[in-house]
């Protein structure tokens, strides 16, 4: 549905402004690692700054189809990313809810689950789509 709402255009990027706001956010969670060194502000800050990344980069790419290309031609590297962001987010929830040790025995396994089910269908959906890569 989002792909084909950004290909027809009745879905834009993200503003400039929100995009800003991500790398601001990133960069304040870069300074607060001064203080505090644990294992779970060290996941925080690389959870947002790659979310700062892909949300500067990423929101152009879906919008002229650089992304879609991309991960058809890269099946192993897309569902790697996509592992380390859903684990992340999970531990991210779960850990600022009920603590860092939940975080971790419960974002886990529900992270993987998660990122499985999204590869599984993105994998369905383009076995059903003819590749059109001649094309680009």
């Amino acid at each position: 549905m989002g792909r084909e709402m950004l290909k027809d255009g009745s879905l834009d990027p993200p503003p400039r402004l929100v995009r800003y706001a991500t790398v601001v956010f990133a960069a304040v969670t870069l300074v607060n690692l001064r203080n505090d060194h644990s294992a779970d502000e060290i996941v925080f800050a690389a959870f947002f700054c790659l979310a700062a990344v892909l949300n500067i980069v990423g929101a152009k790419a879906m919008a002229d189809g650089r992304a879609e290309r991309w991960s058809r031609a890269h099946p192993v590297l897309n569902g790697g990313i996509l592992v380390v962001l859903a684990v992340a987010a999970w531990f991210v929830l779960l850990s600022e809810f009920f603590g860092e040790r939940i975080g971790v025995l419960a974002g886990f396994p529900i992270g993987l689950a998660f990122a499985a089910f999204l590869i599984y269908r993105e994998l369905n959906r383009t076995a059903d789509q003819p590749a059109d890569d001649a094309q680009h």
